[in-house]
């Protein structure tokens, strides 16, 4: 009986693979299309930096954004996946566009369906 489970145990472990496909993530350029598209509000696009929140003192967030320069500014000190920036920059960009189009209360409180609707929302444990 303990053969037939070995083998039944050996096939399963067999059979299952690891996806070792790495993941792609997509450009600046690209969330900001996408987000775009799923808000249906263009505007032009902002700046985006990748710098270290430590050395400048910002605290432990993922982005802030920052509406008088157009400028979005991503913690380059934690780690994070390719969907977990997606995440943050979707964010960032509701952000942008709403106060493009003078939804400032709306950014500010972060009181618009968008950031569920466009998965703006950064999810801790995303793979």
């Amino acid at each position: 009986m303990s053969i037939i489970i070995f083998i039944v145990v050996l096939i399963v472990l067999i059979s299952c693979e690891a996806d070792n496909t790495p993941e792609v993530c997509l450009t600046p350029e690209q969330v900001y299309e996408d987000t775009q598209a799923c808000m249906g509000l263009t505007a032009p696009k902002p700046t985006v930096e990748f710098i270290s929140f430590d050395e400048r003192g910002l605290g432990d967030v993922w982005a802030v954004y920052h509406p008088h320069d157009w400028v979005v500014l991503v913690n380059d000190d934690r780690e994070r996946t390719c969907t977990q920036e997606r995440q943050i920059l979707t964010h960032e960009y509701i952000h942008h566009i709403l106060r493009y189009w003078k939804f400032i209360d709306e950014s500010k409180a972060h009181d618009s369906e968008f950031w569920d609707m466009c998965d703006g929302w950064v999810n801790e444990s995303s793979p």
